[in-house]
């Protein structure tokens, strides 16, 4: 008999799959508790756009970057997206009558058993972890919109950090990632508790890769000028590794 995940009055349903106990065969219920969000609208005009498969939002615990908050080095954890493409990395087509988050439930509770960290789809984003006039909602928003040379009605699924840009008429939209506020929001997911801060180990595998870099640049054949901004720019990412600040 399949183990279920026990039921706790802190996650919404939806994220039960994402963040609950990992069963150790998968229970037939437990994929429906998995839903698409809501739908976003549609976007004025329907711009000429390139289709985007729909994801969710995962952490590998030894993935760490270093980036900036509010001016100083940050260690923030790396999160990925995890395409749901239909026959591909265990996903598949549903029948006529399942849910379509069943899916998705086998790829998912495969790759937690692996250690994957996924991030609730119902939890809602402050607008002081967003870009400039992006309303607060979830991490998945739907745009809908033309394929530029078929013309067919397709629709683009993007983080709320993937800013649409304007461009000429008839042009396909383009997007412009917004690392300030990005940056804001992984912090707050270590500083929440949503993701473990980084272990050692991990912290010690960025600052090795730097330095390996750094003597790779020092000792490159490149041009002089070249070597120097190369090796300038390097010096600069280790030293903010080195004095990088864990969010709290």
């Amino acid at each position: 008999m399949p183990i279920r995940a026990k039921k706790t009055g802190r996650s919404a349903p939806e994220d039960a799959l994402l963040t609950g106990d990992v069963p150790e065969t998968v229970d037939p219920g437990l994929a429906a508790l998995l839903e698409d969000p809501v739908d976003m609208g549609r976007s004025s005009g329907l711009p000429k756009l390139h289709p985007r498969a729909p994801f969710l939002l995962r952490h590998w615990p030894m993935n760490w970057e270093i980036g900036e908050v509010d001016g100083s080095a940050t260690w923030l954890p790396a999160v990925d997206l995890h395409f749901l493409v239909k026959g591909a990395g265990g996903i598949r087509t549903p029948g006529p009558h399942e849910p379509e988050s069943n899916a998705y439930a086998d790829a998912v509770l495969e790759a937690r058993r692996r250690g994957w960290v996924y991030l609730p789809l119902s939890a809602s984003i402050a607008t002081e972890h967003l870009p400039a006039g992006v309303p607060a909602g979830r991490y998945r928003r739907r745009i809908r919109g033309q394929h530029p040379i078929t013309r067919v009605d397709v629709e683009a699924w993007v983080t709320p950090w993937e800013v649409p840009q304007p461009g000429l008429p008839g042009q396909a939209l383009a997007f412009a990632h917004d690392t300030e506020s990005h940056n804001r929001w992984r912090a707050s997911l270590v500083s929440s508790g949503q993701i473990a801060p980084p272990v050692p180990q991990a912290r010690r595998q960025v600052i090795s890769t730097i330095a390996r870099h750094l003597g790779r640049a020092r000792n490159s054949g490149v041009s002089p000028d070249v070597k120097a901004v190369r090796v300038e720019a390097l010096t600069a990412r280790l030293a903010a590794a080195n004095a990088a600040q864990v969010p709290a």
